[in-house]
């Protein structure tokens, strides 16, 4: 993939290939051969946007099916919004939680529960802030302490 950048000396317009870009300092890039070119803020602007690290999702042909089928019932439980996406690093800290951490599917299923029916996770703290979602469940030790508590029962008026 090559981009077009304009040079700031003499404006002229080149194509370089972003993966050959050793160094970024400021407008000067830095390649491989040694090379090193000025380019204007514009073109700046369009390096970084191609040399930007890519967040890698897990397309759900790739991901195994019962992790991303337990996945998505963790996602509803914690009541998240919207789409949940199962990323790379998700799908790690669940197989970790499965395997190296000796979690059941009914413990994460029981801490999910107890997280969504908890007010302050839920945002109901002074900050208005929602803590209570599925990543706050894959960290090995609230997913530990909510599978423990006992699931909390709304009181009534009286």
């Amino acid at each position: 993939m090559f981009i077009d950048v304009i040079t700031k000396a003499d404006s002229k317009t080149i194509q370089i290939n972003p993966a050959q870009i050793c160094w970024i300092d400021g407008n000067l890039l830095t390649f491989g051969n040694g090379l090193t070119i000025e380019i204007d803020d514009f073109s700046m602007k369009e390096v970084r946007l191609a040399t930007a690290p890519k967040g890698k999702q897990t397309k759900s042909t790739d991901a195994d099916p019962k992790l991303l089928e337990l996945f998505n019932k963790l996602h509803t439980l914690t009541k998240g919004k919207g789409k949940p996406v199962f990323s790379l690093q998700r799908e790690k800290q669940l197989k970790d939680l499965l395997g190296k951490h000796r979690m059941t599917e009914e413990q994460l299923i029981k801490a999910a529960t107890n997280i969504g029916n908890d007010a302050f996770l839920q945002g109901d703290n002074d900050s208005n802030k929602r803590y209570g979602d599925v990543d706050y469940l894959l960290r090995p030790a609230k997913a530990a302490k909510w599978a423990d508590e006992a699931e909390k029962k709304k009181k009534g008026m009286f």
